[in-house]
């Protein structure tokens, strides 16, 4: 089990473990039933409110779970506040997304930082560019993607394929799981789950692209570049909770932990994934880019 300053108490006594294990997975099922119902609803919208109030929502808490994880004097912190917000500022020079991927590059590179030097505030402030750049890609696809009414556009293909990956290594890793990925950064993840997540993701672009007119070949190609650089961002994510020694980065999510906990994989697969699309179905853009 990984070191943790914010996990809830856990009874020592052998009785209390099964017990728990029931409670937790239903948890689990229940958030995400919720979860996934609040998301359908925002993103098959065609109206742009829906998914900016959600967003808006889920960028406050994250990045309020992020500052949390490593409290530091706020010296150096809003400078690297002030570098994400000019980096932002390349969306009116460069065309979307591309202008999205400077403020994330940004923000990846300061949270590798603080895995490797949490005490750091620089690095901080600049890990703000992983949680709003790529959330702010993700509204511009929507926009740039969505039909009448409700229904599909890309924003489906750039993050359900990560949910279904995550799912499907969640219960392969539970029902076969023997080799760890990576024990030192996160000892329950597996390589039998890493490669069902793989899968997953592939074929769930694969369907996801056939509901829009992504071809399969261009689908499958999003799907292999979401669940390889998905699990790299929870491993990454992954790095820096363990070197603040905590196991969830919040407890907003009964039985997924926090938002950043849930969304880690899209933060750090989501504009790759847009960039692409933008380059592979160009015809399925209605708004210039």
């Amino acid at each position: 089990m990984e070191p943790s300053t914010r996990s809830r108490p856990v009874s020592a006594t052998p009785s209390a473990a099964p017990s728990s294990a029931p409670s937790s997975l239903g948890s689990r099922i229940v958030t995400a039933l919720v979860l996934a119902g609040g998301a359908a609803a925002a993103i098959g919208s065609q109206a742009a409110w829906p998914l900016a109030v959600a967003t808006s929502f889920v960028g406050v808490v994250g990045l309020l779970e992020l500052y949390s994880l490593c409290p530091r004097p706020a010296s150096r912190f809003w400078t690297g506040i002030v570098v994400i917000s000019l980096a932002l500022l390349a969306l009116i020079i460069l065309p979307a997304p591309l202008g999205f991927l400077l403020p994330w590059g940004i923000g990846v590179a300061g949270l590798l930082m603080v895995a490797k030097r949490p005490k750091n505030s620089l690095a901080l402030g600049l890990a703000a560019g992983w949680v709003i750049a790529p959330l702010l890609a993700g509204i511009w696809l929507h926009q740039a993607t969505a039909g009448q009414g409700w229904g599909m556009n890309l924003l489906w293909v750039a993050i359900a394929p990560l949910w279904v990956g995550d799912t499907a290594a969640y219960l392969v890793g539970k029902a076969i799981g023997r080799t760890p990925l990576a024990p030192r950064l996160s000892p329950k993840k597996t390589w039998e789950g890493a490669v069902a997540n793989l899968g997953g993701c592939v074929m769930a672009a694969i369907l996801m692209g056939a509901a829009v007119g992504v071809p399969p070949t261009s689908a499958a190609t999003i799907g292999l570049v979401l669940g390889t650089a998905g699990q790299m961002g929870d491993l990454l994510q992954s790095a820096v909770k363990r070197a603040v020694d905590v196991k969830d980065s919040g407890f907003i999510l009964p039985g997924h932990g926090g938002v950043l906990d849930r969304l880690d994989s899209f933060f750090f697969a989501g504009p790759i994934a847009i960039v692409l699309l933008t380059q592979m179905v160009p015809h399925l853009f209605h708004v210039k880019r």
